[in-house]
């Protein structure tokens, strides 16, 4: 199964209606993954702010985790005001946010930025994927998390070649 495949998964079995998102090339795979799906349906919108809190104002309306996908860089920085909404107001997020291929961390790539580092004083949880084949186990973290005690934001890192390759399916997730 690919990695792109597993994230929809996630998404899906936890019975999410909208993820929304401003189209990016550094997670392509993922988004193509939610080609066809009615449910969940992957909402473009123009702004990453405006994706953030659609996300935010999803969870608040339905009592579900709100779901966000931005590009990295200014992508992130966009959406830091949905997450800091969404800590504050204690709404359960998870973002996925794309990141530079792994062999090109660390070297001034094109809007790189340290994922983990900018979003942790604004989430519960911030995470980058080094491993394809951990997807499964942090995508089920990051919902437990989003989740438990007082809920709040979650971002997840996704390089651009983590995001495009394959991995045998696991599923950590234990209900939450």
């Amino acid at each position: 199964m690919k990695v792109s495949e597993t994230i929809f998964k996630s998404i899906k079995d936890r019975k999410i209606d909208y993820v929304f998102c401003v189209p990016g090339e550094s997670y392509l795979a993922t988004m193509n993954s939610f080609y066809g799906s009615i449910r969940p349906l992957l909402v473009s919108a123009r702004h990453e702010e405006g994706a953030g809190i659609m996300a935010e104002a999803y969870a608040k309306a339905s009592s579900k985790t709100g779901v966000c996908m931005v590009t990295r860089g200014p992508g992130l920085t966009h959406l830091s005001i949905a997450l800091h909404t969404a800590q504050q107001d204690s709404t359960p997020l998870v973002a996925f946010v794309g990141q530079v291929s792994t062999n090109l961390r660390h070297r001034e790539s094109f809007q790189e930025m340290n994922i983990v580092e900018f979003a942790s004083s604004i989430t519960k949880w911030s995470v980058e994927i080094e491993r394809a084949d951990r997807v499964s186990e942090i995508t089920d973290k990051a919902f437990h998390i989003a989740n438990s005690g007082r809920p709040g934001p979650v971002v997840i890192g996704l390089p651009e070649d983590i995001d495009r390759s394959e991995v045998a399916q696991r599923s950590f997730w234990r209900g939450s």
